[in-house]
């Protein structure tokens, strides 16, 4: 932990998440006190794994113990991001797209949760990376089988909440319209 880095304030899983500033990717660490957290690390560890390996664009997992994960950083900026006007229905139809393809990969072998298809579990603007050539997804710690009512509701609050005032009920249904 030498190594130079910030702290991401963002988040909600109790674990700390560095930045290394060299851009070679993230830390994130729980505390030895906080199971639930060090669980929830754990958690991402694995659906980083399988997710990448079913060909889903997460981070790389580039070394993992109990409670701890570096990831690569992985290409893109959050689709919560300002963006300029003409880009907003751009942002919406990726998230829409993005969803229905997480939502069409073969549940049969996912071993994490119950539910008819692959859900990301946190489906928000900001856990999402979008880059010229790419959309990565993040913070996939809660993904699983899963309602797809989950993943949808949780990008419609995103999309229409007070945190992305950049966006409005054109960009919710341009969401809903990708997706179907």
């Amino acid at each position: 932990m030498d190594r130079p880095h910030e702290v991401v304030t963002h988040g909600h899983s109790g674990a700390r998440v560095l930045r290394y500033l060299d851009g070679s990717g993230y830390l994130k660490t729980a505390s030895a006190e906080d199971e639930a957290a060090a669980d929830l690390v754990d958690a991402e560890r694995d659906r980083l794994l399988w997710l990448r390996s079913r060909g889903v664009s997460v981070p790389a997992v580039l070394d993992a113990g109990r409670g701890w994960l570096h990831t690569a950083a992985a290409p893109g900026r959050p689709a919560s991001d300002p963006w300029s006007p003409s880009e907003r229905d751009s942002v919406a139809t990726i998230m829409g797209e993005t969803l229905r393809f997480l939502h069409s990969l073969d549940p049969g072998d996912c071993p994490f949760g119950s539910g008819p298809v692959v859900g990301h579990g946190d489906y928000c603007l900001p856990n999402v990376l979008i880059a010229a050539d790419s959309v990565h997804l993040i913070d996939v710690g809660r993904a699983g089988l899963l309602d797809p009512s989950v993943d949808i509701e949780d990008c419609l609050q995103s999309i229409r909440g007070p945190l992305n005032p950049q966006f409005d009920e054109s960009h919710a249904q341009r969401f809903l319209a990708a997706y179907s």
